[in-house]
């Protein structure tokens, strides 16, 4: 479990290394509901989520990075979705994944979001909350908490800057799994025009 929470770990800073003025208007849950749909059921954990307009879905083999995230028993991506045609890391991009509960630190949201925060909010990342207010109501009625975290950019040493980087999560329970969502990219604007798209699709889940 150590390793695999080592693991989580890495994978977070690595999306955050390289790569307010809001409008919060989404649309209803009436709307969504009556959208076409995509089924998922992979790493214990089955739902389906509103085929959105202007999010484009993407297998999570057939992203650039893929490798660098493979799929374990207890954690792995299921899909991801990108809000313009350029398909890259620091490109706004959400990333839909199952999380064993039994992981070190996952256990619960309160957890899970104690973990981002611990990732983040140090001298090191420098990073800040920007949201954590926010509740959201999906389709089978479940309410869930929206994270959101800016980390800044820097120069790491004379041969690595990274970018700034604005990110959103939020975990939907399935029984002893998590379904997470993550939202990043590397641009406040886009950031700001991504987030609404990223809450409907949170909104438009249903456990199947």
């Amino acid at each position: 479990m150590k390793k695999n929470i080592y693991i989580l770990s890495l994978l977070v800073l690595f999306t955050a290394i390289i790569s307010c003025k809001r409008d919060n208007q989404t649309g209803g849950n009436e709307e969504l509901a009556s959208l076409p749909r995509t089924n998922f059921n992979m790493g214990g954990v089955s739902f389906s989520l509103a085929n959105i307009r202007d999010l484009d879905q993407v297998h999570r083999d057939s992203v650039g990075w893929g490798y660098l995230m493979p799929s374990t028993e207890e954690n792995g991506p299921i899909v991801y979705y990108f809000t313009t045609n350029l398909q890259t890391l620091g490109a706004p991009h959400m990333r839909i994944e199952y999380i064993d509960k039994k992981i070190e630190n996952m256990d619960n949201v309160e957890s899970i979001q104690g973990w981002l925060k611990g990732l983040f909010l140090n001298d090191a990342q420098n990073g800040k909350v920007i949201g954590e207010d926010q509740t959201l109501t999906t389709m089978d009625g479940q309410e869930v908490k929206l994270l959101e975290i800016h980390r800044p950019g820097g120069i790491l040493n004379d041969s690595v800057r990274r970018s700034d980087k604005f990110m959103a999560w939020c975990y939907i329970d399935q029984g002893d799994r998590f379904v997470a969502f993550n939202f990043s990219t590397t641009e406040e604007d886009k950031y700001n025009q991504g987030l609404p798209l990223f809450m409907n699709l949170i909104r438009s889940f249903k456990e199947e």
